[in-house]
């Protein structure tokens, strides 16, 4: 079987054309660090030699396409949007076409992806769109379609999840993420080791001059991220350690503020508009509710941007290092708001309620509080009612179990697979696509 993968974020699928493997791969790349990756075929897609009239319309919805980048401005004003689809759809067809392939394999956030994602439909190619799994860090996530609730599992009605008789592995699989879940660490990590060495100044400015030509970076100007160092330097007295937490609370994990799950799937932006339309609404609500509110900075976004962190008015904000597990397992935790990042999973597991303000696979009514509209009387009647509510056991198990067996593979792309996860991948390919 002849497999294209679009390389952008995860350097996952490298070493898998580099070993006895049992399907032919071809690769195509619009990042410069990948442009002499260790593959091949490799077919690089550089924007700066594009050689299309003017007036060429992309057959898609280049909307689509770019709904991240645009929400997010992450697209270089170099190029048109309108312009930079059509040439990545004639530079796709090319590469779908030259390497005759059978199945194409993509992320789903950056608009070559999802060009890549439709082209391929658009010419009759089987796709398979792959994100970070919701088992953490142990599983990688796939769907015909795309990301979280673009996907086909979000459109499953949830009958069919109660009836499904989950498979051993699954069973196990969710016994086992709710035990790690249990046993978080007993010291929270540095700061440091969380991020992965992924703000260090001599690798940013390496990271910067290799992808300075991308059409798709996010890119956030140096004096962003030392104010945001500085505003964490300043701040550090102001949170407040988990284990001097003595008053019920509703727990508010914030997501990175450049997350493309929630320039998808949420309609209020920017990010930083989500947490002032929560923090308003909490004042709101503080009395009816009865709890304080926790606030704990996402550990890759505090270098990246700042929010005013006070220790007041019933809202608490807690060390970006301390884990997540830390605060949903506190016996005051009365309950979870976010948008729709991992911790609602991880909220679910553990039996804490969850108010959902976008969408995701999880924002059902049978499992989770749905904010519809992310305003500040919308959200302050959630947080109203969230210290009141339970989770169904029963209905969580199920999902979870039905999440595992329908979209769940072992593995994680962050780190560069083993012979055994690779030859796992080659039979899941097989027997999903033969």
């Amino acid at each position: 079987m002849n497999v294209g993968i679009v390389l952008d974020y995860f350097p996952f699928f490298l070493p898998f054309s580099r070993v006895g493997a049992a399907h032919t791969y071809s690769y195509t790349t619009t990042r410069r660090r990948f442009a002499h990756a260790p593959v091949a075929p490799l077919s690089f897609c550089n924007p700066d030699q594009n050689d299309l009239p003017s007036d060429v319309s992309p057959a898609g919805d280049w909307l689509h396409y770019f709904r991240t980048a645009l929400a997010l401005g992450s697209l270089s004003d170099k190029f048109s949007p309108r312009e930079l689809a059509a040439l990545y759809e004639r530079h796709l067809e090319r590469f779908i076409t030259s390497n005759h392939l059978d199945v194409l394999i993509s992320g789903g956030n950056t608009g070559y992806e999802r060009c890549a994602l439709a082209t391929a439909r658009r010419m009759n190619i089987r796709t398979l769109c792959l994100w970070e799994g919701f088992f953490r860090p142990r599983t990688i996530t796939y769907d015909r379609l795309g990301m979280n609730a673009e996907s086909d599992f979000a459109a499953v009605p949830f009958q069919n999840m109660l009836t499904h008789v989950a498979s051993t592995e699954a069973i196990a699989a969710v016994g086992a993420f709710r035990e790690f879940l249990q046993k978080p660490p007993s010291f929270a990590p540095a700061l440091d080791t969380i991020q992965n060495h992924r703000f260090d100044i001599l690798r940013q400015i390496r990271n910067r001059w290799i992808d300075r030509h991308d059409a798709e970076r996010i890119r956030l100007p140096f004096r962003t991220h030392l104010s945001a160092r500085c505003a964490h330097g300043i701040h550090r007295l102001q949170y407040l350690k988990a284990e001097n937490i003595t008053r019920p609370f509703i727990f508010f994990p914030l997501q990175t503020h450049t997350d493309s799950n929630i320039a998808l799937n949420c309609d209020l932006l920017p990010y930083s508009e989500v947490v002032q339309t929560v923090l308003t609404a909490y004042h709101s609500a503080r009395e009816s509710a009865g709890c304080d509110l926790i606030v704990k900075e996402h550990p890759l976004d505090v270098y990246r941007t700042s929010y005013p962190i006070t220790k007041r008015d019933g809202v608490f904000w807690v060390p970006p290092e301390t884990p997540t597990a830390w605060l949903l397992l506190h016996p005051q935790c009365k309950g979870t708001i976010l948008v729709n990042s991992t911790a609602g999973i991880e909220s679910l597991a553990l039996n804490v309620p969850v108010a959902a303000l976008g969408r995701s696979i999880y924002a059902r009514p049978e499992l989770t509080e749905i904010v519809d509209n992310p305003d500040v009387e919308s959200i302050a009647h959630a947080l109203t009612r969230l210290p009141f509510c339970s989770v169904d056991h029963d209905h969580v198990d199920m999902f979870l179990r039905y999440l595992y067996d329908e979209a769940q593979l072992p593995g994680n792309l962050d780190t560069v697979p083993a012979e055994e996860e690779m030859r796992n991948f080659e039979l899941f390919l097989s027997e999903r696509f033969s």
